[in-house]
């Protein structure tokens, strides 16, 4: 009507005042103008009418709302009277009807309560949901009102047991919790009432209801189906929550039944197919009968085909297909399970409450096909998949530990495969949650608590932390002890060995292997024939069996390690690359089983799989070296044995070969030239074994091994450089005697400490070489061990042995090219005699060498033109004799308490008589037995005003004897005493002492520290005076004092690195065990041989070791003379006069002022004379002893 009037209005204004129409259409206007006044007045009292009622409506509905309100709720008439009430106060108005209808529900629901009418809870749920939807989420109602309706739910879901109405009732509560504020006062009882969820009231109460109600039903009511299948679900749902077998049975039997009295064309025969399928998935996953996870696909097969665009249906499939490929391993399995569960996700809405069920179940399927094929991005979805199925799954949900594993397995796997440390603390930490969530009751927890301990075994791999490992195993243990009676507990028997043979192999702890072989014993047990771990698990028993034989000596485990290693080998193919380590293993038991029983047909068959391990080992397998060796250790058993001497050729053939073999871990071939050692018959032939022992020694002493561990390994290997260089002196090979000696004595010294490396050496001036070299080395040292529980699968021994020759070939074309290189012409092999006589050019140099079946001297000697080697036979002594000297004079030692950490004097236990005469009957053997024999094959006669230098390299048990001091005391005839002939000094090695040019620095600097007190050690009131003499010589030259408080390690350090000369007059500690541990004992701390060794001393010529013990080596490692003078040799002083055990504090001042007198004479050093200055310091000393052979004896000069 506007709208004309508006019209009319506007055609009246644009008509001219002279148009003919203007008068007509001015009375149109005025017309419609009143007839619009007309309209709006009718219009208004329409509105007014309208408004009249709906107020009247209102106050009556509210009128009801009262009048329903004021009646008593006790009594069920009251509640008849109530609904028709609140329904008529709903149907006047829509004020306040989001209220009003959930008054109603509330009043429904009552009365439901009272009548258990399905109809009321049905009514009150859409009640319920009525108000819900109108009511806004900003509403402050909402929440409480969603949580009503999730009751609501679960009401009906104890009534009638349809699990939709438990989902139902989740994703309410779901949606309260989450509109909630985490501040809110109702928060936590939100929380509370969604952990109360599905209790299991719930189900008993909606099994009663179903059983009661299945059995008022006819056997044919169309009813019946449905109730069996609710029935079902109820009990499947309390088998998930208690894991009790009866209630998954009386599942599958009311789906049976269901299934069995519907036909095709039923309404609900999909959903039937569905619930019995799926519960038939769920017996197989928990009592793994295959034929029943086949019944199960074919009815979740079927019922895919009835409803294929329904979402449950698809994922329940795809669950059995998963379950059917984790058995068989079938790839395309696993394929269509995925395309099922993608599919499901795909139709399901994403409010839908089983949508995070299937995300989860896609995600895990996602990481298995990731385990399979190797596929980045299926790792990565799986892991969103999964992210998201736990961010959907609220907190407090049952299902949410479930959702929580899937997630840390996958963040477990992507850290194996990528080692990123963020990866594994996600997965303990959601693994850690999603254990404290679930309830231990749950059938489920098992599997939590087994993944939960493989991530902290990880984390222990990783970090090396006891307690992450202690943890594991625990928590494997409580998996595996969950459900003992199932094969479903295989997996978490399996890890918790896994744990157990780590643990144990650390730590060798004999519960741990008890546990160890009783988890293995219950995994065989479980394990079906066909899996593919069975022969590992089987090998691992045997091999454990073998231990605790060792550690017990009980022969049933030597028979049940036999037994378990031959199922093994017979159910491992010949293509298997682990095949030939499982013959290897039996082949050992087979030779204890022999050695402790003497039962020859355990021989024989020992020979026969070590042969067997051989054959099945392609050439250039690294573990070649290693089959071949304990093949040659079972033919050698038997030809001892039974005598024949074809298998002595054959195991001397199988040493050799492995021992010159291009490829293997070093070790293992050092080990096999050993045993081919043993096998020698003749000299040739012990030589050729040795050569091949000593070139290989500089490997097995590698960088990158602590120090303690090369003495460890040294210790173990005893004196091999020593039956080597008996082995070349048996020869008639003295040169290579020499060399051999050298190279074995100073491996650990030249190649491993904190010194500098055959590699740092090499670095500096040919990098490219060194890393190539230092590559390849480590490559070729991979294990390729036997296969460990839990270990991935090895790849093929063909393909390995290519590989290793390859690289085989490039170690040596790069050791070639090394070589070639000056300075570098003997990497990694003993220096040529040519490079080492110079040792000799101020005197000759004569190794001591002890050994077992013979003792000799060896005296290299420097020639004007050509050097030589004269060797002399000690005949009269031997190794037993100097381990006897050496005990003898540790007693004497012991009883004068000189061995122990003390002040430089003497403390008396026997007479000094006792003492000196037993350390006199020692001097008196080493003359006769080891020295003399020397000089007279030297043919040197006595020299008393200038006797010429000779040095001394004595091995094993003779590198703790005083060789300087050799001489018959008892007499004063001139002659019997080593001194009347020589000035004598040790070295360690031949390197140590050969000549270096050194750039002289232009001011000369001494060095004197004396600590006459330590905070932390008895006092030496002495070296006050001896530092007052040292001072009085020195008055031409430049002196750096500290003493007592300004002597700490960091002044003494720096002060070492800017002198020439240092004279320490101070305790020194000689710690046998940690020989690097050994140290000069300052004021603030210990100055410990470890960084000693590391120091930098440029202008290092000469140090006087004033202190304790200063050149008492460790007897474990007699080859490298590790002791702190030696220390500082190799650190870079050229000559040191040290002591061999405590000195008397007054005796200290006077050597040192008698040896300065000369060194210093005129104020000009002269470290070359230090050896003849000791030598007369000590006759002086000698001579006023008055026969304390204690007090002059220790003194030595060590160097040039």
């Amino acid at each position: 009507m506007e709208n004309a009037v508006s019209s009319k209005r506007k055609a009246y204004d644009l008509t001219p005042e002279q148009h003919q129409y203007k008068q007509v259409r001015a009375k149109c206007l005025e017309e419609l103008e009143k007839e619009c006044i007309v309209e709006e007045k009718h219009l208004k009292a329409e509105a007014d009418a309208k408004r009249l009622k709906e107020e009247r409506n209102a106050i009556e509905a509210k009128r009801l709302e009262e009048e329903a309100t004021l009646m008593n709720s006790s009594s069920l008439e009251s509640l008849e009277s109530k609904i028709p009430l609140m329904q008529k106060s709903i149907k006047l108005t829509s004020e306040d009807r989001d209220s009003r209808l959930m008054i109603l529900g509330d009043v429904q629901q009552a009365r439901f309560k009272r009548l258990n009418e399905g109809a009321d809870i049905n009514s009150a749920i859409s009640n319920y949901q009525w108000a819900v939807d109108l009511t806004p989420d900003h509403h402050k109602a909402k929440p409480s009102r969603l949580m009503i309706l999730g009751d609501a739910f679960r009401s009906r879901f104890r009534r009638f047991g349809k699990i939709v109405d438990m989902d139902s009732a989740t994703s309410n509560y779901q949606r309260a919790v989450d509109l909630t504020p985490d501040d809110h006062s109702t928060k936590i009882s939100y929380l509370s009432a969604f952990r109360d969820l599905k209790r299991l009231e719930d189900f008993d109460s909606a099994i009663s209801n179903l059983e009661k109600s299945i059995k008022s039903l006819d056997k044919r009511h169309p009813d019946r189906p449905n109730r069996l299948i609710d029935l079902a679900m109820a009990y499947q749902a309390r088998f998930e929550r208690l894991g009790m077998k009866k209630h998954l049975k009386e599942a599958i039997s009311n789906l049976k039944e269901a299934d069995e009295i519907t036909t095709n064309d039923y309404p609900s025969k999909a959903l039937c197919h569905y619930s019995l399928g799926d519960a038939l998935r769920v017996r197989f996953e928990h009592f793994g009968k295959l034929e029943r996870l086949g019944d199960a696909i074919s009815k979740l097969r079927k019922s895919v085909e009835m409803s294929p665009d329904e979402p449950r249906f698809l994922n329940g499939y795809g669950r059995a297909l998963l379950a059917l490929f984790e058995h068989q391993n079938k790839l395309e399995d696993l394929e269509s399970a995925i395309s099922h569960f993608e599919r499901a996700v795909k139709l399901s809405p994403q409010d839908h409450p089983r949508r995070p069920h299937y995300l989860h179940d896609l995600g895990n399927a996602l990481r298995m096909r990731f385990e399979r094929l190797n596929k980045p991005e299926d790792l990565e979805n799986s892991i969103l998949n999964l992210h998201k199925s736990s961010e959907l799954m609220p907190n407090g949900h049952p299902d949410k530990p479930v959702h929580l594993n899937g997630l840390g397995v996958a963040y477990l796997v992507r850290f194996e495969g990528q080692g990123s440390r963020a990866d594994l603390e996600r997965a303990i930490s959601t693994l850690q949650e999603a254990d404290a969530l679930m309830l231990d009751v749950h059938p489920s927890k098992p599997s939590i608590l087994s993944n939960r301990g493989r991530a902290l075994r990880a984390g222990y791999e990783r970090m090396r932390k006891l307690e992450d490992l202690n943890t594991a195993i625990q928590s494997l243990r409580t998996a595996a002890e969950h459900r003992d009676d199932q094969s479903g507990n295989l997996s978490h028997l399996l890890n918790l060995a896994v744990a157990l043979q780590e643990r144990f192999e650390r730590f060798g702890s004999p519960a741990d292997l008890e546990s160890l072989i009783s988890s293995l014993k219950k995994v065989v047990t479980l394990m079906a024939d066909n899996d593919p771990n069975r022969a590992n698990c089987l090998n691992t028993l045997g091999k454990a069996h073998k231990t605790r034989y060792e550690l017990l000596g009980i022969f049933t485990d030597l028979d049940r390690s036999i037994l378990n290693l031959q199922h093994a080998v017979a159910i491992t193919p010949d293509n298997d690359p682990y095949k030939a380590h499982r013959l290897n293993n039996l082949g050992s038991v087979y030779s204890i089983s022999f050695d402790k029983r003497e039962m020859v047909e355990h021989l024989q068959e020992a020979v026969s799989v070590q042969d067997r391990a051989v054959e099945l080992t392609p050439d250039g397998h690294p573990n070649g070296p290693t089959f071949l060796s304990n093949y040659g250790d079972a033919l050698y058993r038997r030809s001892n044995s039974l005598g024949d001497p074809e298998d002595r050729k054959s195991a001397l053939k199988a040493f050799t070969k492995a021992a010159k073999s291009a490829v293997g871990h070093p070790r293992q071939r050092f080990d096999a030239a050993l045993k081919w050692v043993q096998c020698c018959r003749d000299s040739k032939s012990a030589f050729d074994a040795y050569t091949c022992v000593i070139n290989l020694l500089p490997q097995i002493a590698s960088p990158g091994l602590a120090v303690a561990d090369q003495h460890a390994l040294l210790a173990e290997i005893g004196g091999v450089a020593r039956d080597a260089v008996a082995a070349a002196i048996e020869a008639k090979n003295h040169k290579e005697a020499i060399e051999w000696a050298e190279h074995g004595r100073s491996i650990v010294w030249r190649n491993l400490l904190s010194l500098r490396t055959l590699l740092d050496d090499l670095r500096p001036v040919h990098p490219e070489l060194a890393d190539s070299f230092q590559e390849i080395s480590q490559q070729m040292e991979a294990p390729h061990s036997d296969a460990s529980l839990g270990s991935q699968k090895a790849a093929p021994t063909d393909k390995v042995a290519r590989l290793h020759l390859e690289l085989a070939r490039k170690w040596e074309e790069i050791l070639k090219k090394i070589r070639s290189k000056p300075a570098f012409e003997s990497f990694l092999k003993p220096k040529s005699f040519g490079k080492l006589d110079a040792a000799a050019s101020d005197g000759p140099v004569v190794i001591l060498n002890v050994q077992e079946t013979r003792c000799d001297a060896l005296v290299l000697i420097k020639g004007r033109i050509v050097s030589s080697v004269k060797h002399i036979h000690l005949e009269r002594f031997s190794y037993q004799a100097a381990e006897k000297l050496l005990q003898q004079l540790k007693a004497a030692l012991s009883s004068a308490g000189l061995r122990a950490r003390s002040v430089r004097a003497h403390h008396w236990v026997k007479p000094k008589t006792d003492v000196s005469a037993g350390l006199r009957g020692i001097l008196r053997t080493l003359w006769l037995d080891v020295v003399e024999p020397v000089l007279q094959g030297l043919e040197y006669k006595v020299e008393l005003k200038k006797p010429p230098r000779i040095w001394w390299c004595p091995t094993g048990p003779l590198a703790f004897l005083p060789i300087h001091a050799a001489g018959q005391y008892d007499t004063a005839s001139v002659g019997r005493k080593l001194s009347d002939y020589v000035v004598s000094s040790y070295t360690p090695t031949l390197t140590a002492i050969l000549s270096e040019a050194r750039i002289k620095a232009k001011s000369f600097k001494l060095l004197a520290v004396a600590l006459p007190l330590t905070p932390y050690a008895s006092s030496l009131p002495y070296t006050t005076n001896e530092i007052e003499r040292i001072q009085k010589l020195t008055t031409k030259t430049s002196l750096v004092e500290l003493t007592s408080e300004s002597a700490t390690v960091k002044r003494v350090v720096e002060e070492m690195k800017a002198s020439d000369w240092v004279h320490l007059a101070c305790h020194g500690e000689q710690v046998i065990e940690k020989a690097m541990k050994s140290g000069l004992l300052l004021h603030d701390k210990k100055l410990e041989l470890s960084e000693m060794i590391k120091l930098s001393l440029p202008r290092a010529e000469f140090a006087f070791l004033s202190a304790c013990q200063t050149a008492t080596g460790d007897e474990k490692v007699a080859e490298e003379s590790v002791h702190l003078a030696s220390g500082m040799l190799f650190a870079g002083y050229r000559g040191l006069i040290a002591t061999m055990w405590s000195i008397n504090d007054k005796d200290a001042p006077q050597v040192a002022e008698d040896v300065y007198q000369r060194i210093l004479k005129d104020g000009k050093p002269k470290r070359e004379e230090a050896a003849r200055a000791l030598h007369d310091a000590v006759k002086r000393l000698r001579e006023e002893s008055k026969g304390d052979m204690l007090s002059w004896v220790p003194f030595i000069h060590i160097g040039r």
